[in-house]
């Protein structure tokens, strides 16, 4: 991405080159899903006669190249392997965040939310119960700032909150139905969030300033009286000028990008 040719501005280089493995991911879940709807509605519409047999071959038949969007997961989860010890499963689920949970978390419950991965061995999964509320006692205390956050159990593929326990006023996790996540939104309370978050976003305006100074970005916010051609206007006056909504995108992609690099490099991950 560093030795990238600059093409625009900052944030069409950055974005382009982040949105490809993603792109290709989304693609062949789109195909397989197309693929499976023609095949349903042409079975569903005929009696199965040989001819209509023979058109759901042919249908077929142009699909066969269709990447299945598990090759993508599996392909990153072979990656980590090393990490895990050559345990697959852990393997898979952390390439399942990247790939597929965390886009959804991000949608569901604002970027600022996102707060990570639960690793292997970060809650003392497999100790004496003893040691294993130590390892729990300790990860709360490090993320004792990060209530209201939601992250991902690579052990157990949940989807946790930190919460404050009611009546103990402790940290502690509430698991999360992936079900619910369509339309989830996140709640503000005075120990969750420290300023008035931007529903469409979740980014609050003292934070979406602070990253796009970080790189180099001017924010902008469109007028309500904003003409056609608005955007594109303040592009030409200003190629590094950004919106909250591109920069939350540009966010995510800068983190998966960052999270498969190795795999368009080739290069080895250092652990």
């Amino acid at each position: 991405m560093a030795s990238a040719e600059p093409r625009g501005s900052i944030f069409s280089t950055v974005a382009g080159e982040a949105k490809e493995p993603f792109k290709r991911y989304q693609t062949a879940q789109a195909q397989r899903a197309q693929f499976g709807t023609k095949l349903g509605l042409s079975a569903a519409e005929s009696a199965m006669a040989h001819s209509d047999k023979m058109r759901q071959i042919a249908e077929a038949a142009k699909y066969k190249n269709v990447t299945d969007p598990m090759d993508e997961m599996k392909k990153l989860a072979a990656e980590y392997l090393d990490d895990y010890g050559g345990d697959w499963n852990l393997a898979m689920n952390k390439a399942k965040f990247f790939l597929e949970v965390r886009p959804q978390l991000a949608t569901a419950f604002g970027e600022s939310q996102v707060g990570g991965i639960i690793d292997q061995g970060d809650l003392g999964q497999g100790l004496a119960p003893k040691k294993q509320q130590q390892k729990v006692k300790q990860w709360m205390e490090k993320n004792q700032s990060k209530i209201g956050q939601v992250f991902y159990d690579v052990n157990d593929g949940q989807i946790k909150r930190l919460i404050l326990q009611p009546g103990t006023n402790t940290p502690g996790f509430e698991v999360i139905d992936p079900a619910t996540l369509t339309g989830a939104m996140a709640a503000d309370t005075d120990t969750q969030v420290q300023e008035q978050k931007v529903v469409s976003t979740g980014l609050s305006d003292a934070q979406a300033e602070t990253e796009a100074a970080k790189r180099g970005l001017t924010l902008i916010t469109r007028p309500d009286d904003a003409p056609r051609g608005w955007r594109s206007q303040q592009k030409r006056l200003d190629p590094n000028s950004i919106t909250k909504a591109e920069l939350e995108e540009l966010i995510r992609e800068e983190e998966f990008s960052a999270a498969t690099e190795h795999l368009r490099t080739g290069k080895t991950r250092v652990r």
